[in-house]
């Protein structure tokens, strides 16, 4: 019985047959750095924002 998966093709010279178990193609490194950038970015962004909420949350009468 064959299974379709939604929005994933095989190749035309295998009939279109997905494989199980294939793992995807892994980031290359400097593609893994900048992702690391922008997790330290949003974590400085994120925290300040996180403080003042509960901050406005714990004594609303200062905001």
């Amino acid at each position: 019985m064959r299974q379709d998966l939604a929005g994933v093709r095989g190749r035309a010279s295998d009939g279109g047959r997905v494989e199980q178990g294939c793992s995807p193609a892994r980031p290359r490194q400097r593609e893994k750095v900048q992702m690391e950038a922008e997790d330290v970015v949003g974590l400085v962004v994120a925290l300040p924002l996180l403080g003042y909420l509960v901050t406005a949350l714990i004594r609303p009468e200062k905001f």
